[in-house]
This record gives structure tokens, sequence and C-alpha cells, in this order.
């Protein structure tokens, strides 16, 4: 449920994205064809279209990653918060994450080990440090023997692991990265952020000047 939620989110974010570029690259055609602008007339109007459609898709981006973060702390808190609500169990919690923590990602054979002797003993919270320690690296098996044996966690975990992958995967950063792109136009190409934004309030600074008489 929680993911069937995020993806509808970000469906709708990076459709909303894709409109502002479209309803950009509409205006700006608009403004190019109109006879009755001189050149810095469109240079301001162009600039203004940009900075308004810049700054919907970054709000956008930022959106996603929000719920992004929002959905796997909500996560985190349902699955492994239950350890850390009481003082008596606070300080196992803690100690059990300080052991979790030295388990770096060529440690793998040694955390089923932890985690098979904590299975053995009971230790729920030592079990739960080290699954939490297998989603940051990925550590599929680990997660699956801990969800066959706490099936009621198991979707969350699962869910949890799938967000995890989602937020560290390369390819799907770079679609992130294409989905947000900005597309500047080419009468802007040279100029910065701050130069736009002073072109379109009609105050431009003197880079941008000498960047016109260039």
């Amino acid at each position: 449920m929680a993911l069937t939620q995020l993806n509808t989110t970000i469906t709708t974010l990076r459709d909303a994205a894709a409109k502002a570029r479209a309803n950009q690259t509409a205006m700006l055609g608009e403004i190019r064809s109109n006879q009755s602008l001189s050149s810095t007339g469109k240079s301001r109007e162009i600039a203004k279209v940009y900075r308004t459609t810049r700054d919907t898709i970054r709000d956008l981006d930022r959106r996603e990653q929000a719920a992004l973060e929002k959905t796997r702390s909500d996560l985190e808190r349902k699955i492994f918060g239950q350890y850390a609500k009481d003082p008596t169990s606070l300080i196992a919690y803690r100690d059990a994450q300080d052991r979790a923590s030295r388990l770096g990602r060529d440690d793998k054979h040694h955390a089923e080990e932890l985690l098979r002797s904590a299975h053995r003993s009971g230790d729920d919270v030592l079990a739960a440090a080290i699954v939490g320690r297998a989603l940051t690296f990925g550590w599929e098996k680990l997660i699956e023997a801990h969800s066959d044996r706490h099936p009621t966690a198991g979707t969350d975990l699962k869910d949890l692991s799938d967000l995890v992958h989602f937020q560290s995967n390369v390819a799907e950063d770079m679609q992130r990265g294409l989905d947000y792109g900005e597309n500047k136009p080419e009468e802007l190409i040279r100029y910065t952020d701050q130069m736009i934004d002073d072109i379109a309030d009609d105050t431009p600074s003197p880079a941008a000047a000498l960047y016109s008489n260039a």
C-alpha cells in the first residue's frame, strides 16, 4: 500500500514536469514569432517563461524527494521503531545498532551468521539492526531470511527494500534527471540562473550585458 501511493505520487509529479516543459515549448514559440516584441522584449519574456518552468520543475523534484524520504521514514519507524519505545529496551537497541554499524559491505557472510545467531536466541533487537544494515547494502538473502521468520513484517520489509534500491539505483537516478530535466532556451544558454532572473525582472546584471554584447 505504501509504495502504491508513492508510485502514484511520483507519476503525478513527473507528468506535471513533462506538462510544464511542453507548456514552455509552446509559449516560447509564441514569443519568438511575436513581431510586436523587440529583441529585448523577447529576451525578457523568454526569461520569464523559463524561470517559471524552472522553478516549477525544481519544486516538483523537491516534492518527490520529500515523498520518498517520508515513506522511507514511515516504513523504518513501523519496522524498527518498536525496539526503541521503552527505556528498558533502548539500551539494547543502541547496542544492537552499534554492532550492526560495524558491518561493512564486505561483511555479508558475517552478517548472515550474526542474523542466524540472533534468530536462534530470540534476539529480535539485534536481528532488526542487522536487517537494517542489510537494507543499506542490498543483502536480499538476509532480508528474505528475516521476512520468513516475521511474516507480519514481510510486506513492509519488501517495500522498504524496494524503496532503498530505487533511491540508490544509478539508472533510476538518471531517469529522474531526465524526467525533471530543464530545457534552457538557446537564447539563455550562456546565462546563469541569477542572470536569467535579472533579465526577467528587467534589471540585467553587468555580466548579462557583457554576454548580450558578445
